[in-house]
């Protein structure tokens, strides 16, 4: 059995043709993701585009980011109180990862800053706090809350 975090590449290794992988030529459009509160957190067509323009996997793959974003963070601060940067380090490049598949850019960003500073050289190390990261989290998580149980409630 394929492991729910690989659902994406075993996706896209299926939606080729050729060498090339599958880009949608038609223009594709996801209610949930023109949400106001999306817009500002997450690339619209970054995210579809992840979905090779399907809305169902799309779906999906917001499911699996939801259920794993808050893992990925809690790792990262568990990293963190106990000086274990290289833990630090692992947790915010998947964070930065599933971020950045998604075209959750100031996640991304704010992962990528603390991967960076974790898994950079030891020596000379300045004291950070990863309050910028929790701050990414939070806005996504919460817009993307708010879009889902939107969709909900239209359903």
């Amino acid at each position: 059995m394929i492991p729910e975090s690989c659902l994406f590449l075993v996706r896209m290794g299926l939606r080729r043709e050729g060498d090339r992988p599958f880009v949608p030529t038609v223009a594709f459009s996801h209610p949930q993701l023109e949400h106001p509160d999306l817009r500002d957190v997450m690339d619209l067509k970054t995210a579809l585009a992840s979905a090779s323009g399907d809305p169902e996997f799309l779906d999906e793959l917001l499911g699996i980011f939801l259920r794993d974003v808050p893992r990925y963070f809690e790792e990262a601060r568990a990293g963190m109180a106990e000086e274990n940067f290289d833990r630090v380090g692992r947790s915010a490049h998947a964070l930065r990862g599933a971020a950045g598949q998604l075209g959750a850019r100031a996640l991304a960003s704010a992962a990528y800053e603390v991967e960076r500073w974790a898994l950079g050289p030891a020596e000379g190390r300045k004291p950070m706090t990863i309050d910028g990261l929790d701050k990414a989290v939070g806005d996504l998580l919460r817009a993307l809350g708010v879009v889902r149980s939107a969709g909900a409630r239209e359903a």
